[in-house]
């Protein structure tokens, strides 16, 4: 049972959700999941070991918890999943990846209610 911050915390994510989402499609190995998300882009710059810096633009979708199940059984980002997002007529698919460190996501709140999950722009299809 939820404590009543964590089921405020859903609530509020859950509402959002019906209005301020995009409609995307998860894909982990041959699971097609049809949920909603936020994106959001940022550029960011990455210091390597040899002293060079390198800027790349990276794309954050905030995704509900609840909304990634597979076989019955949630389950948490990982490397190498697929993202989906229809832009015009233009399918846009974007990676799962780490982009600073080890985690290719991360929780939103104390309560694991949903994901921040890291991805990068690898595809366009029309």
């Amino acid at each position: 049972m939820p404590n009543p911050v964590e089921a405020a915390v859903r609530r509020t994510l859950r509402a959002a959700r019906r209005v301020a989402w995009l409609e995307v499609v998860y894909w982990s190995g041959t699971h097609a999941i049809p949920l909603r998300a936020i994106k959001s882009e940022a550029d960011v710059e990455l210091a390597h070991g040899d002293g060079s810096v390198t800027s790349t633009r990276v794309t954050d979708w905030r995704i509900l918890a609840e909304d990634l199940v597979k076989n019955g059984q949630r389950f948490r980002p990982s490397s190498g999943e697929r993202i989906e997002v229809m832009a015009g007529s233009t399918c846009e698919v974007y990676e799962v990846m780490p982009v600073t460190g080890d985690e290719c996501y991360q929780p939103t709140d104390p309560y694991g209610t949903a994901f921040k999950v890291h991805t990068k722009l690898v595809d366009e299809r029309e």
